[in-house]
């Protein structure tokens, strides 16, 4: 999985499928049309351009994928972001109202997933039961978005040429770009990617790791990252987690038509493809960070630290106050008691660190930082001995970001 860092320029295009209802004649033809011009692109090196693509629930759905498909999907899939609980959980709204995080009149666009719906088979819903489904509000959004394609290229131009190609060819499939996002990834003079914040950004990732699929080009398996490591079945489907089970993912009954697509045998399915094998979810959401008001409060409170202990705060400006608010340095180094971690061998910020034996009480990184608050490592160890069950429950607990910025 990759976020292809030699291609500085991309674009993502919403995709909504315009026939009616389900199509019944399965979605091939459009896909195939795709392919001669946007193929989905591996990560085993580089490329002059690249493509991926991801589908919601509802596209797989009126792409004509049978029933029992469906429901094999993971249930935060199959209820998306419209779920009354994730709603709360998000912060996004409660009970009839969008609260001030979210832009005024509600979202723009969504999958719009059915969560009560007499079109969609009560086989594929992800409630329990009938009474729990029925009192969820019905939301539904201008936009619906089926599936996301993400373009990369290496300038502008070229990447503004490809998404008119892509347009034109799904045209006369009644396939639409209802929305589109820049993705760029701008460096620094000093080589750093930095979000809207200022700060450097995608330091810290996991590092999957499994025996003879996780390997180097001379074949040798990749070693556990000691800090970073999670099983691969963390990151993709089919693979073993860190419960130490096969990650689930979606199956298809076991047909001659499947095996001849290439879909392997479940190993713990009978009669049933692996669908989901080397797939995995991807997490969409459209966010509006306020810059300003960032470093307006942040200017604020160093001014009120200074105004309260002028004697003993002398050293501390917005800089110093925001760093500690995320936990960095602007370049991306970790806070320390004394000073910061200093970069690793390629001159990076070193991210082979725990926080129980460095800075357990966060005198440096405090512990309400976000890059605590994120993955707090070993950090909530209560004693020595916690430290690897700690630092694994973590690890276990992260997610592969391949994100760019959009927006200015």
């Amino acid at each position: 999985m990759s976020g292809f860092s030699s291609l500085p320029t991309g674009r993502a295009l919403f995709l909504e499928f315009g026939w009616k209802g389900v199509n019944k004649k399965g979605g091939g033809a459009w896909m195939t049309a795709l392919a001669a011009i946007a193929p989905v692109t591996d990560a085993d090196g580089r490329d002059d351009k690249c493509a991926a693509m991801g589908f919601t629930f509802e596209g797989l759905r009126k792409m004509g994928l049978n029933k029992n498909t469906l429901a094999s999907f993971d249930r935060p899939f199959k209820e998306g972001m419209f779920q009354e609980d994730r709603l709360r959980r998000l912060g996004d709204r409660r009970g009839e109202d969008w609260l001030q995080t979210v832009i005024p009149g509600g979202p723009k666009w969504s999958g719009n997933t059915p969560l009560d719906d007499a079109a969609v088979d009560e086989e594929i819903r992800a409630f329990d039961d009938i009474e729990q489904h029925t009192s969820e509000a019905r939301i539904k959004t201008p936009v619906t978005v089926h599936a996301l394609l993400m373009l990369y290229e290496k300038d502008e131009d070229s990447a503004e040429a490809w998404c008119k190609q892509v347009s034109d060819a799904l045209a006369p499939f009644e396939i639409t770009v209802v929305h589109r996002l820049p993705l760029d990834l701008k460096l620094d003079a000093d080589g750093i990617a930095r979000e809207h914040f200022g700060f450097a950004d995608g330091i810290s990732q996991p590092v999957p790791y499994e025996d003879g699929v996780v390997v180097y080009k001379n074949g040798q398996s990749a070693p556990h990252d000691y800090w970073n490591g999670v099983p691969l079945g963390e990151v993709l489907m089919g693979h073993m987690n860190s419960h130490h089970e096969v990650a689930p993912g979606p199956v298809v009954p076991d047909t001659l038509e499947g095996r001849a697509l290439g879909l392997p045998a479940h190993p713990k399915a009978e009669g049933f493809l692996d669908l989901g094998l080397d797939g995995s979810y991807m997490v969409v959401r459209e966010l509006k960070q306020d810059v300003v008001a960032f470093w307006e409060s942040i200017r604020a409170g160093a001014d009120r630290i200074r105004a309260s202990d002028p004697e003993h705060s002398a050293h501390v400006s917005t800089t110093w106050l925001a760093e500690r608010v995320i936990g960095r340095d602007t370049k991306g180094n970790l806070l320390c008691p004394v000073g910061v971690l200093a970069p690793d061998k390629y001159n990076q910020p070193d991210n082979d660190f725990g926080f129980f034996d460095r800075d357990f009480h966060g005198h440096g990184c405090p512990l309400g930082s976000h890059v605590r608050r994120a993955n707090p490592r070993d950090g909530l160890a209560p004693k020595p001995s916690d430290k690897q069950t700690l630092l694994d429950a973590a690890n276990s607990h992260r997610i592969l970001r391949r994100g760019r910025k959009y927006g200015s």
